[in-house]
């Protein structure tokens, strides 16, 4: 993720243009905006996104990427259920130590 500061001056359009174009450039993750109050008042604008080319590249399937497909029955022997031998429950099981 990359990050970029606009300044947006209020009395100037130039600027505001400036941010547009960028934004139609880029897959956009968040955005923050506050006013700064000085001599000459102006936007702070703090953008998070990451480039159009490389989002796209990450969100082709990875299952290309390997040479072989992993299925349910490649997996199928280490994922045998073992079977352990019951025990008979009694209630002697769960009663409390006696109070002496």
């Amino acid at each position: 993720m990359k990050c970029k500061v606009f300044k947006i001056h209020l009395e100037n359009d130039y600027s505001e243009i400036k941010l547009n174009e960028f934004l139609e450039t880029v897959t956009l993750n968040q955005v923050f905006a506050s006013i700064v109050s000085s001599e000459t008042s102006f936007w702070s604008v703090l953008v998070l996104y990451e480039d159009k080319i490389a989002s796209s590249a990450e969100k082709q399937p990875r299952l290309e990427a390997t040479e072989t497909p992993y299925t349910p029955d490649t997996f199928a022997p280490a994922l045998t259920k073992q079977t352990v031998p019951k025990r008979e429950v009694t209630p002697v099981d769960f009663a409390p130590e006696p109070v002496k």
